[in-house]
């Protein structure tokens, strides 16, 4: 019972917006040919779901129509008439749709010349026009609004805060003088004895040097001893 409620509330929501603005459509004839969607889910008794910016292939059976091409109207009072070019082949008439991004409420079909409409004796066993409801994503009847809505303004964007300046670097100390090396003090000349004997080995210049200092001094004391010796 619950079930039966919802679908007869969804039939009445789309039957109202497919009668407002339809005063030109509804002196069109329903004819013998029955809308037939197989890849659609029945919305109402009138009408398949089709979503948005989504494509269908359909037939109309029992159309009566000549085989060849023939003319396949999608009528909307919201949206106008959308024409497309079907194939007629022993009576059927098969035609693809693409519902538009912006489609909304309901939409009849009418095939041929003379804009018949398709009726529902295949959605629901009647014998009414018949079409589409226009579905958003989650399933639901997308509803036509009386006018575009006014974009909401973009907040302006905050200004960005100035940078703060980079502090200045501190100078980096100045070098200490390095002290001046002190002056090496220049060696005292040592006795010629005394640099025989620092050095630990002579060369044959010094131990020539050394024999004849020994030789002189030898002289000089023997000179010395003989000389006294003589005055005594």
């Amino acid at each position: 019972m619950k079930r039966f409620a919802l679908f007869l509330g969804a039939g009445a929501i789309a039957a109202a917006a497919t009668v407002v603005g339809l005063g030109s459509i509804a002196q069109a004839t329903t004819g013998t040919g029955a809308l037939d969607c197989p890849t659609l889910s029945v919305f109402n008794p009138t009408h398949y779901g089709l979503e948005v910016g989504a494509t269908a292939t359909c037939t109309i059976d029992n159309s009566g129509v000549a085989d060849g091409p023939v003319d396949v109207f999608i009528k909307s009072s919201d949206l106008g008439t959308t024409t497309l070019t079907g194939t007629a082949s022993g009576g059927t008439i098969t035609f693809t749709y693409t519902a538009p991004a912006n489609g909304c409420n309901t939409g009849i079909v009418a095939y041929g010349a003379a804009g018949t409409l398709a009726n529902n004796s295949v959605i629901s066993g009647g014998n009414s026009a018949a079409g589409f409801a226009y579905l958003s994503p989650s399933g639901t009847l997308v509803t036509c609004l009386s006018g575009s809505l006014s974009p909401s303004p973009s907040p302006s964007p905050s200004p960005s805060p100035s940078p703060s300046p980079s502090p200045s670097p501190s100078p980096s100390p100045s070098p200490s003088p390095s002290p001046s090396p002190s002056a090496n003090p220049s060696p005292s000349p040592a006795p010629f004895g005394g640099v025989l004997a620092a050095t630990g080995d002579n060369t044959p210049v010094q131990i020539l040097a050394l024999i004849l200092l020994v030789s002189g001094l030898s002289a000089v004391i023997g000179g010395t001893l003989a000389w006294r010796r003589r005055r005594m």
